[in-house]
């Protein structure tokens, strides 16, 4: 009942819809030249051959599929559909124009049909939790497999779809198989549904890192010389201000230390370079090319480069943990062999974390009071940062392996495709 409903209240919503679409062209979330492919409309011609749709609605989702689409390249049309304009972005730095790029059609079954009718899909796999009524059924309806990889939960949707259980059930049936992303997120869905679901580990640990631009990093470490780097990485908003507070008396009394800033939305950079100016006076941003050697703080509004950053960088404080964001993805800095800190809001990556943890490949802190006194540790003693960062590394490196697994469990989708 719900689900029908929800189909006839989007017709009724239609105006404001527009409208919204209107105000985030203007807020520069949507491209302006491109707003018509919301509408399902789109002026590339579908190519011959074998198309497989993935969808990964923001930078988080199409980074996990990274190591997916580089497989499927080889035999397959690869066609990627984001919901921002940030993962358009990476994605394009990723793979340029070996993937075909278009923005999810905004989910009114009439635009999602167009769309369908005009790319015509011969598999779908959808990444992670971002998933819409109108377009599962409407896949479903043209006969198309689709399979749902990385499903996640939140507690706050948990406790939203505890309301209406029948109405997820309806919508997660329609997949042909689903691979939760933890063994956590297996426990809680099936808290909501009969379903059968699968876990053979995260597809995040599967993603793979742009090739880095050595002559940048080489420019950058020699001007840094022999600093110890401190990086706040993927930083939300009001994240910033409760970190720095806290380490700030650290930073400022030791001349031997740097720290950058990046945070998860390179368009807020100005406004945090605002903020860190207030607790490390002698803060720039990277906007005018400016030398690291001259200041103790620099705030990044770079997209794609965060591995360089990691891999000059010695402890790492993971953003979006400090406050109710689900914490981000610790396998990045540990590849590049960083001591990791992080807050308790985990739950996104819970199980890679408890992990990590048990291996001490990680701290994590459970305010941010904590952090000043594993850094003050980690500063302190050369030897507990070694390692950690030893004992991140290795972890990350048991890892590469899990590409294989979920290749195995899709090929039998993937055959049919001739994949």
């Amino acid at each position: 009942m719900i689900l029908s409903s929800y189909k006839y209240i989007f017709y009724i919503l239609l105006p404001l819809v527009k409208i919204n679409l209107i105000f985030r062209i203007r807020r520069n979330k949507e491209d302006p030249k491109r707003y018509r492919e919301r509408y399902g409309i789109s002026k590339l011609k579908r190519p011959k051959g074998n198309l497989i749709w993935i969808h990964a609605a923001s930078v988080g989702e199409f980074n996990s599929a990274t190591g997916l689409i580089k497989y499927l390249l080889k035999k397959n049309n690869v066609l990627v559909t984001t919901s921002t304009l940030t993962a358009y972005k990476y994605c394009k730095q990723m793979f340029g124009n070996k993937v075909i790029h278009q923005f999810a059609p905004i989910d009114h079954k009439p635009w999602v049909v167009r769309f369908l009718n005009h790319w015509s899909p011969n598999f779908v796999i959808w990444i992670e939790s971002d998933i819409w009524p109108n377009t599962i059924k409407s896949i479903k309806e043209k006969q198309i497999k689709q399979v749902l990889l990385n499903l996640r939960i939140s507690p706050k949707s948990l406790d939203k779809w505890k309301i209406i259980k029948k109405s997820f059930s309806q919508i997660i049936n329609d997949f042909d198989k689903i691979f939760v992303q933890s063994k956590n997120d297996l426990k809680l869905i099936k808290k909501i549904t009969n379903r059968k679901l699968n876990y053979i580990g995260n597809l995040k640990l599967t993603a793979f890192a742009k090739k880095i631009n050595r002559n940048k990093l080489i420019k950058i470490k020699k001007e840094l010389g022999s600093k110890k780097i401190i990086l706040l990485a993927s930083t939300h908003q009001n994240e910033e201000e409760l970190i720095l507070e806290k380490i700030a008396p650290i930073i400022n009394k030791n001349s031997g230390i740097k720290i950058i800033i990046v945070p998860r939305h390179p368009e807020r950079a100005i406004d945090v370079l605002n903020i860190a100016k207030k607790n490390i006076p002698n803060c720039s941003t990277k906007l005018n090319n400016l030398s690291f050697s001259k200041f103790k703080c620099f705030v990044l509004n770079s997209l794609g480069e965060m591995k360089i950053y990691y891999n000059i960088s010695d402890i790492v404080i993971l953003g979006g943990s400090f406050i109710d964001m689900g914490g981000h993805n610790p396998i990045e800095p540990a590849k590049s062999k960083c001591a990791i800190l992080s807050g308790s809001s985990i739950y996104n990556w819970r199980d890679i974390f408890e992990e990590m943890k048990s291996k001490k490949a990680c701290i994590i802190c459970k305010s941010t009071s904590e952090i000043i006194k594993n850094l003050n540790i980690l500063l302190k003693n050369i030897n507990s940062e070694k390692k950690l960062m030893n004992n991140a590394l290795n972890y990350s490196n048991r890892n590469q392996i899990l590409i294989n697994n979920f290749i195995r469990e899709l090929k039998p989708f993937l055959v049919k495709n001739n994949a």
